[in-house]
């Protein structure tokens, strides 16, 4: 059974260094937003047969990352297991091109 993997951020801004001279964005401190709502699009769409949360205990609750953003998490990762996609069916119209 393939396994995939992701994150995500909410950017809630865009940075200029001066000293680096270039852009970076800003990210919203509070990272289990973004993964509530990647998780709740998913189970909106139809696509999750079932859902949990692994806590991790080790995992730190605030830190910074390498842009200097102030992070908060509780430190879960949320786990869904995805329905069976159907293969794709082509129609009338997209087989004649």
């Amino acid at each position: 059974m393939p396994v995939w993997i992701g994150a995500g951020t909410h950017d809630i801004g865009i940075d200029f260094s001066r000293k680096e001279r270039t852009f970076s964005h800003s990210v919203d401190g509070d990272i289990d937003q973004e993964r509530a709502k990647i998780e709740n699009d998913l189970i909106f769409a139809g696509d999750v047969a079932a859902a949990g949360m692994v806590d991790r205990a080790a995992a730190p609750r605030s830190f910074q990352n390498a842009t200097g953003d102030h992070l908060e998490t509780d430190g879960a990762i949320a786990v869904l297991r995805l329905r069976p996609i159907a293969p794709f069916a082509r129609t009338a119209a997209q087989s004649d091109q």
